[in-house]
């Protein structure tokens, strides 16, 4: 087993899939073989029925269905190659081990929040965090890419400031604008006093995400590195922008994975419509 998945993950490499999707392949394999060991069957030829027993073991360990829908491509993903290299016959079906996962609420900032969040990013004595945050909530990247950026990744377009930016989920290389002009002035700054293979953040993903975590505490509200995403599209559509250029931006396959920050979007209008109509309409009667 152990000789199979390393023959798989060396494959998913030469592919060029992300370290990041490797990695959890790597994890979510390696707890598989662990279960097949304790229940006595062999991963290579697992059944129907050994997928849904490690579906429900998933779930007895509480993991949400998203992270258990990645094991679950994990594992399909692995045995696929299995039969394709002739060690097993056929794959069992998709449903014998996904879950259905509820759609990801978005939660963008709203005006006091981001407030509260830019008063406490001034006080913070870490500028690479500070830095980090800044960057999320001027891109809309994801806290891995973020942390994956080198100073070289800066670079000047016409008048724009755009960070080429190998993203987390397919390994493509994007160029994705500073849409900060404070930032994108700092950086292309900053770009030139530094070595270009320099780490621009220089702190791992998983140190990112929990200092915003720990954060909540001391802004009063619950956030997340996520948040800072979805203010980003909030506020781009709010601004206008095409959602196929949002989708781009974030680097979205799916523009149905866009549209969720549409869905939002028109319920923020309906707020500020509502709040415009109690104090008179965009126009008070008398006015104009």
């Amino acid at each position: 087993m152990e000789d199979a998945i390393a023959r798989f993950l060396s494959d998913l490499q030469a592919m060029g899939r992300s370290p990041h999707t490797i990695k959890a392949y790597r994890r979510a394999l390696a707890e598989f073989a662990t279960f097949a060991a304790e229940r006595g069957f062999d991963p290579v030829k697992a059944t129907t029925r050994d997928l849904k027993d490690f579906r429900t073991h998933l779930g007895a360990r509480g993991l949400k269905p998203k992270s258990r829908n990645l094991y679950a491509s994990a594992v399909l993903s692995f045995l696929t190659w299995a039969s394709e290299e002739g060690l097993r016959n056929g794959v069992p079906p998709a449903r014998a081990i996904r879950v259905t996962e509820e759609e990801e609420e978005v939660q963008p900032l709203d005006d006091a929040e981001l407030a509260r969040l830019r008063d406490w990013l001034r006080k913070r004595r870490s500028p690479r965090l500070r830095l980090a945050f800044e960057i999320m909530l001027a891109t809309g990247l994801r806290v891995g890419e973020v942390a994956g950026l080198r100073w070289g990744d800066v670079v000047r377009d016409g008048k724009l400031v755009v960070l080429r930016v190998k993203r987390e989920k397919n390994n493509r290389i994007d160029r994705v604008p500073v849409l900060d002009p404070s930032l994108a002035k700092r950086l292309a700054r900053e770009a030139s006093k530094h070595p270009r293979e320099e780490p621009l953040i220089g702190l791992k993903p998983e140190t990112v995400a929990v200092a915003a975590v720990r954060a909540s505490k001391g802004l009063g509200f619950r956030f997340h590195t996520h948040r800072l995403r979805h203010t980003f599209a909030t506020r781009a559509l709010e601004a206008g922008v095409p959602l196929d250029v949002v989708q781009r931006l974030l680097g979205h396959k799916r523009i149905e994975t866009t549209r969720r920050y549409a869905k939002t979007l028109e319920a923020r209008i309906a707020y500020f419509a509502q709040r415009l109509l109690r104090r008179g309409g965009l126009i008070p009667e008398g006015e104009g």
